[in-house]
């Protein structure tokens, strides 16, 4: 791939501003959207003139406007308090700081907004009160309860607040960024500002706030303004395009937006979509892709659009690959020096709140923390701790308990004063002698070393700003401002950002031009990102009042799109396929407007759709004759459908766990697994139909099990849970609902088939089967146990049928079969586990009638079915059985095989035993 001989919009702002004077730029302002932009364009500027020169002065707007303010900004870090100062001289009967920082950090989000869109408060409080008021107006007329007038109070106060922060912090001196723009304007600050320059350029701007906008207006009033834009007619001349919407209201207060080029609509670059499975698939596929494009002619850059896979990222990049540059700040919440004392306030508000136990889920997060184990290993075991926990089968932790487990590691003993921390002031201590535990042992590489110094002196700050304001009383409270202060800020890395590969978010990519892009998380709630915080002032209010909403965020994160692909010659965009138990994993929409835009068909653009899941292992273990002993005496103990399946799946994997022994370590888990929602979905199935073994299914009975069916769920899970206070919210009570709902949905289509005439007798229920089959491979002679536990065997209208419940999906690929010789076929699990159990069910009970069978997914029972066929036939036959226990003695001698290779099969997800 060659680089484009096309300039990049950095290189045409330079050689204008070159070309507008070559000699001397001192007296020449150029404001950037960001750092990064000033970066390249220094180095475009110095190639214009290949000599010693007077540069520029580079400005962000933020910075603009505070050269202009005699004011400055308030610390994040005091912001909390300053405004709880002004909140109490409302009045005396105000909420205590920790119920008042609950709301105040989304207030102060708001009177942000409220300034830097220069919209007049009182109004729009007023409007809100208004709001308010008519939600809680009653037509009968009744008066206002108590609670009714306090919360309407709430709304009056709010308005207030507003005016008396804004008083304050205008005395302080001391302001919100929104503040201090809106005042600059008001007392046009601003006004001998431009005179001190004899050019400025406004560079690569889209979305401005109202304040922004207004001060460009003013600057633009100077005869030797100039506005570049960063633009495609593709968006902006379109009417309904959000990538452009910001650019469309600009163009009535600038000029030049309208005659920005057409690239798109001429060239397009090469764009190939991924599949991944989960975040460490994007990022060992980005970390491939990048190594491929490798060519000092080739300007690359890897863009996240989850700054949570940096991590991953950079860990993926291949050693080779030496001149990488990092523009984005490392997310201070992703390291593990902040997840451990993270975690340590965790522990410490919920052992506080409950009577000094912790939930066991909580503490091995703790004991799992790298930088935690780095330590204990000094002299304990964190592991040996953990194992002791889960041999314990406790799911809380109360201090006995932790005493008698524990190593005897320095700071496992230091955890012990967790069950002991009365005060704020006692925890903010505990988390400074922690900090010093940490630094005293000097086990820390020095990038880590750099985040505990940045964590230890925020933590010594606010535990001097709670000495001087005495106002936090709750554990939660240091908990939600530790990740809201000291979460949210980010590390800079220290890099060549000229050279080589860069990895970036989207913010930092504005006004820059790659050849080569890859975007990576592109799903929905990263492209375009969610909102940050939540707001007081309801969405119609907003946008009436022109303050931004989530629309706003959509296009000003479809321009950063779109702007990607302006200059570039390939794109590659990588989404993960991975979903939770809600089924969440979808991809972003900007992905299929752009397959709307352009065509999947057109000429002008490539769209490959590409499945990936992670970079394969070179793993590769021969079929020595010490595995396939041990592979036999796995198979005489028990060779399940599964088992054969996972063989299909992945050999290395297979081999791994059966002939090993080497499965997933247990755990205890606070929040239910989807295997654990499985086998609750098959007990509650289990206890409402067992009364009608050997018996006729009637619809009246069928419906009198409905009302048992919540009991039943909340038992069983409260069960697997060891616990039922966890029922009640988050992915817990979702789950438990939607076990019951998809109970709820079996026992309806038992009542359909009943109502279309079906006679439905149940014969059994979660029976075990057994067979033991002869094996003879000529080298090897076995038995091999067949066993397994069918869901269900019922008659309908006497034909015998096995039922098999699936809490996921189905196909109907996946169950219909040609003919058995197809059973070899890696997707044909479901036709292999249903003929399995027909084949034991007929061996164990000698039973010679001809049977059906299907998978029911208890997802989508709506179509029925998904039955077994064999050359277009529900009906397996004695033939059919006969048929399936030599492709059955076939799969067994291909896994016993000398001359096979236990490796990752290529067509298969990547499991953890394949990926290096």
């Amino acid at each position: 791939m060659n680089s484009r001989a096309e300039r990049t919009f950095l290189e045409e702002v330079a050689q204008y501003i070159y070309d507008q004077n070559p000699s001397d730029l001192r007296s020449t302002l150029v404001v950037v959207p960001g750092h990064r932009s000033a970066v390249f364009l220094k180095k475009h500027l110095a190639l214009c003139h290949q000599k010693a020169y007077w540069p520029p002065r580079f400005v962000t707007i933020s910075e603009l406007f505070q050269e202009m303010s005699p004011h400055s900004l308030i610390a994040p870090e005091e912001t909390p308090f300053l405004l709880f100062n002004s909140y109490r001289k409302l009045g005396p009967d105000h909420e205590p700081f920790d119920a008042f920082w609950k709301w105040g950090k989304n207030a102060l989000a708001d009177f942000n907004d409220i300034d830097n869109y220069l919209v007049d408060g009182k109004v729009l409080f007023s409007n809100l009160r208004e709001i308010k008021d008519i939600e809680e107006w009653s037509l009968s007329g009744e008066n206002l309860s108590r609670e009714q007038e306090h919360f309407l109070q709430f709304w009056d106060d709010l308005g207030h607040l507003y005016d008396q922060f804004r008083r304050d912090s205008l005395e302080r001196g001391k302001l919100l960024a929104g503040t201090l723009k809106r005042d600059v304007l008001d007392n046009e600050h601003y006004t001998e500002f431009p005179t001190q320059w004899e050019h400025i350029h406004l560079v690569g701007f889209n979305a401005l706030s109202p304040s922004e906008e207004l001060l460009f207006r003013h600057l633009t009033e100077h005869p030797n303004t100039t506005v570049h834009w960063d633009a495609d007619q593709h968006y902006v001349g379109n009417a309904i395009h959000e990538a452009g919407l910001f650019l469309r209201r600009l163009s009535k207060h600038f000029t030049g937006i309208q005659e920005v080029p057409a690239r798109l609509a001429k060239s397009l670059p090469e764009i190939t979509l991924y599949e991944c499975a989960g975040t460490t698939g994007m990022s060992k596929m980005a970390a491939q892709l990048a190594d491929r494009s490798q060519d000092n002619s080739i300007r690359s850059a890897i863009v996240l659009c989850d700054n949570n896979l940096l991590t991953p990222t950079l860990s993926a990049l291949p050693p080779e690959l030496d001149r990488v540059n990092v523009t984005m700040g490392y997310p201070s919440h992703t390291n593990a020096v902040f997840q451990c004392f993270a975690a340590l306030i965790e522990l410490a508000d919920v052992c506080r709140n409950n009577d000094g136990m912790m939930p066991y889920a909580q503490l091995s997060r703790l004991l799992q923390n790298a930088v935690f184990q780095l330590h204990a290993a000094e002299d304990g075991d964190a592991a040996q701790t953990q194992a002791s926990l889960i041999k314990a089968k406790a799911s809380v932790v109360d201090l006995e308990l932790w005493t008698s487990c524990h190593s005897d590691a320095t700071i496992e003993k230091e955890l012990e004063r967790l069950f002991h921390l009365n005060s704020v002031d006692d925890l903010l201590q505990f988390l400074v002698d922690m900090c010093g535990l940490f630094r005293a042992a000097n086990i820390l590489d020095s990038w880590n070393r750099e985040f505990l110094f940045h964590i230890s002196s925020s933590i010594r700050e606010l535990s001097q700003l709670v000495n001087i304001y005495g106002v936090i009383e709750q554990f939660r409270t240091v908990r939600d401002m530790f990740y809201g202060l000291i979460g949210k800020e980010e590390l800079s890395f220290v890099g060549e950002p000229l050279d080589g590969l860069q990895i970036m978010g989207m913010l930092e990519t504005r006004t820059l031009d790659f050849d080569h892009v890859i975007l990576v998380s592109a799903n929905e709630g990263f492209l375009p990102a969610k909102p940050a915080s939540n707001s007081f002032i309801p969405f119609d209010l907003r946008k009436a009042f022109k303050l931004p909403t989530h629309h706003d965020r959509e296009s000003i994160y479809s321009y950063y799109f779109y702007r990607l692909l302006h200059r570039s010659e390939r794109v590659d965009i990588l989404y993960s396929a991975q979903r939770d138990i809600l089924g969440s994993g979808e991809r972003s929409h900007f992905i299929e407007q752009l397959r709307v835009d352009f065509g999947m068909n057109a000429e002008a653009i490539y769209v490959q759709n590409t499945s990936f899941d992670s970079v394969p292992s070179d793993v590769v273990l021969g079929a020595k004759d010490s595995i396939r002993e041990r592979l036999i005496k796995s198979m005489e103990r028990s060779l399940s459908p599964s088992r054969i399946n996972s063989f299909f799946d992945c050999p290395l994997n297979f081999v791994i766990q059966n002939a090993f022994g080497l499965g997933e370590p247990e755990e205890l888990e606070d929040n239910i697994t989807v295997s654990e929602m499985g086998t609750v979905i098959h007990q509650v199935l289990f206890d409402l139909y067992e009364p009608f073994i050997h018996k006729k299914l009637t619809e009246d009975e069928l419906r009198n099990q409905i009302p048992l069916i919540t009991e039943r769920v909340d038992y069983h899970f409260a069960k697997a849970l060891r616990s039922n206070k966890n029922l009640d919210r988050g992915l817990n009570f979702l789950a438990n609902k939607m076990s019951a709902d998809q109970v709820r949905k079996v026992i309806a289509w038992d009542i359909a088939q009943i109502k279309a005439g079906n006679r439905i007798e149940i014969v059994a229920l979660e029976k075990k089967y057994e067979h033991s089959l002869p094996v003879d491979t000529g080298e090897f002679q076995f038995n091999a146990r067949l066993a397994g536990e069918i869901d269900r065997i019922d008659r309908v209208n006497g034909q015998l049928r096995i039922v098999d419940y699936k809490t996921g999906t189905s196909s109907t690929s996946r169950a219909q079969l040609k003919s058995t010789a197809e059973l070899t076929n890696k997707i044909k699990d479901h036709a292999r586990q249903l003929l399995y159990y027909a084949y034991i069910f007929s061996q164990d009970t000698g039973n010679k009638d001809v049977l059906t069978a299907g998978i029911a997914s208890t997802r989508a029972l709506s179509g029925g079915l998904v039955e077994l066929t064999i050359d277009y036939s529900p009906f397996i036959t004695a033939e059919h059985l006969s048929s399936f226990e030599e492709e059955l003695h076939g799969i067994i001698a291909m896994i016993l095989d000398p001359e096979q290779e236990y490796m990752h099969n290529p067509k298969s997800k990547y499991c953890k035993y394949c990926v290096g």
